[in-house]
């Protein structure tokens, strides 16, 4: 791996302020598939509650076991979108993810536009990304 989970975690609880807790652990059955389909093992790692109530949102690292090289910081976007099934179908959200490595960063925040503080954090989170 080019970066460790707690290596990240250090970083990006320094960088942000946003405190990271883990996510829940894959089902047995979603492991034997991602061996089978030769699919690398993933620490994620999602904001804490508090976190994310302060920012009416979440946000996700995860952290692949590969030795991706480190090409820089990739910005897959940051747009509007709406959630497409379950009970919140058509809920308006703010999404966007990057990348750097073998760390990927997702920000989702629910809302209608893409406002300064959605704009600042995305902003904080990229940052956070190049300075890894």
């Amino acid at each position: 791996m080019i970066f460790s989970h707690a290596a990240v975690l250090q970083a990006f609880e320094a960088a942000t302020g946003v405190w990271l807790q883990a996510a829940p652990r894959e089902s047995r059955r979603f492991k034997l598939r991602r061996r089978r389909l030769g699919l690398p093992e993933v620490d994620s790692f999602d904001s804490s509650p508090a976190d994310s109530a302060r920012f009416g949102g979440t946000v996700t690292v995860r952290v692949r076991h590969t030795n991706e090289p480190d090409r820089g910081v990739r910005d897959h976007g940051f747009e509007l979108a709406e959630i497409e099934r379950g009970p919140q179908a058509g809920t308006p959200v703010v999404v966007g993810s990057a990348e750097r490595a073998n760390v990927e960063v997702t920000l989702y925040r629910e809302g209608a536009e893409i406002d300064d503080a959605a704009q600042e954090l995305w902003a904080e989170l990229r940052g956070f990304l190049h300075r890894l």
